[in-house]
């Protein structure tokens, strides 16, 4: 999710970062992935230089439950499911799941909420985004989209709905 996210701000707000339990972009420039805040500054004040605006980032729920959000709140929030590899850790379901929920309680009025409500944790999450932002898109029992026609396109026009609100 997090790479087709970059490609979409790349081809349309170059260039764009990217930062993923997996590799780091900035532009068109790929690295080995950051470990710690001070990484990612670096990565982003690296960015900034190269006159990009825009990062997409794969926030793990543990930066999450540090409070990831509180310092350095998103604009949009994409919620795709709870997995079991990441049990250990947290202290319990019930912490990853708030983990998780930092991403939609901070988001501002201006944010958007990409939710899967096919997962019961999705669901859930809904009841945490504020009042006044209403998610943009439900996966529901049955899709709206399913994973095939969620495509490079639709993610350029969600960026782009993101990017109004600079």
């Amino acid at each position: 999710t997090t790479t087709y996210l970059w490609a979409a701000l790349q081809a349309q707000h170059p260039p764009a970062g990217a930062v993923t339990t997996v590799e780091t972009r900035i532009g068109t420039h790929t690295e080995p992935p950051i470990s710690g805040h001070r990484a990612f500054l670096e990565a982003a004040a690296r960015l900034h230089r190269e006159g990009g605006r825009h990062f997409a980032l794969e926030l793990t729920s543990t930066a999450l439950g540090m409070g990831f959000m509180a310092a350095w709140p998103v604009r949009v929030g994409v919620f795709t499911n709870l997995s079991p590899d990441h049990d250990d850790q947290h202290q319990s379901p019930e912490h990853y799941l708030a983990s998780k929920a930092q991403l939609f309680v901070h988001l501002p009025t201006s944010g958007t909420a990409i939710l899967n409500a096919s997962d019961p944790n999705g669901r859930l999450l809904m009841d945490v985004v504020p009042e006044d932002l209403v998610p943009l898109l439900e996966l529901a029992h049955r899709p709206v989209i399913s994973a095939k026609q969620f495509s490079r396109d639709k993610l350029v026009q969600l960026c782009r709905l993101a990017a109004r609100y600079e």
